[in-house]
């Protein structure tokens, strides 16, 4: 049973993001902010172990010196137009950005699957908000350096990990990279992209966190066949491998980005994309062919899977439906 105070705090949280998508002051933004972060550090409180003060603070550091940077924009705000330098910079730095990104790996591990999923996918959407409402006024050449850092930190750094945690923590700073590439181009395609990533993420954390999966060496022994079947699933989707759902946000970027004059920007996301996808690609391997795997598909029958069958069954083809629908609506 959830505690209501877990709720409550999850409840601000929401409003909280929900204050700085549709407020137009910059005051009840900084506040807005403000409150994310001293809602959302209770919630990282949650896992009892000995790094959860330690994390908890790494976060409440890195966040207050984000909140900082953005006040003293504020102030420059009136003066001079290089407000936008140092908000774009804070908000690199909310979003775990390279080479601003250290502080997420090292708070992965201090985090339980839920609190992870939500600094991963639900804190990112504000400043990803701000960001895309202030597009026209930055200058794009400096996102450029954080997309090519960021895809290429994040793709080749999951090759040496064991950690599913941090492996989670790096690929969405690789998809951080190609949501960011799209902002200049099309200001709310980004939104579809981080849609089903999002979709994939939640059907992926849910089940090793259902089976209270932290790390590689855990997931290959398993003798579970469902529970790696649909973990595999998610994870060629988070890949990016054609026909799986995450294939097709990747594909709408390269569309967009072919058209443009950033197509070495494109080239360099490609090239990324492989490491990432080597790796993904491995771990399945490893699972799925392993000798104590003579049925891989459905080798064991247990009805508390029914609900895991459920979420990714719906979640992970989201993907499928939002993109065919985004692209009938262009068709319009």
């Amino acid at each position: 049973m959830i505690h209501p105070s877990k709720i409550m705090f999850f409840s601000v949280l929401l409003f909280s993001i929900f204050l700085i998508i549709s407020t137009d002051s910059w005051l009840i933004t900084w506040l807005a902010l403000e409150m994310n972060i001293m809602v959302f550090l209770p919630l990282m409180l949650k896992k009892n172990n000995k790094y959860q003060s330690e994390t908890a603070l790494k976060y409440f550091l890195v966040q207050v010196m984000a909140s900082i940077i953005i006040l003293l924009s504020l102030i420059q705000l009136k003066i001079s137009n290089n407000y936008i330098h140092l908000l774009t910079l804070a908000l690199m730095l909310k979003m775990a950005a390279a080479p601003l990104h250290k502080w997420m790996p090292a708070l992965a591990n201090g985090l339980s699957w839920e609190t992870l999923f939500t600094l991963l996918i639900i804190q990112k959407l504000a400043p990803f908000f701000l960001l895309s409402m202030n597009m026209n006024f930055i200058f794009f050449d400096i996102i450029i350096l954080f997309i090519i850092i960021s895809a290429m930190v994040g793709s080749i750094m999951v090759l040496f990990q064991s950690s599913l945690q941090k492996m989670l923590a790096y690929s969405s700073i690789a998809h951080l990279a190609w949501m960011l590439s799209i902002m200049k181009e099309s200001k709310f395609e980004w939104l579809i992209y981080f849609t089903i990533y999002s979709s994939i993420m939640f059907c992926l954390i849910y089940t090793l966190s259902f089976y209270n999966i932290f790390y590689l060496s855990q997931l290959l022994s398993s003798q579970k066949s469902k529970m790696k079947f649909w973990i595999c699933l998610s994870f060629l989707s988070l890949g990016g491998l054609p026909p799986f759902s995450g294939f097709f946000p990747k594909m709408m970027v390269i569309l967009i980005l072919s058209n443009t004059e950033y197509k070495f920007l494109l080239m360099i996301l490609i090239i990324s994309s492989l490491f990432s996808l080597f790796m993904y690609l491995r771990i399945v391997f490893m699972t799925m062919f392993q000798k104590n795997n003579k049925n891989f598909f459905f080798k064991n029958k247990n009805n508390n899977d029914s609900i895991i069958n459920f979420i990714n069954m719906i979640f992970l083809p989201m993907g499928f439906m939002v993109f065919f629908l985004d692209f009938k609506l262009y068709e319009n």
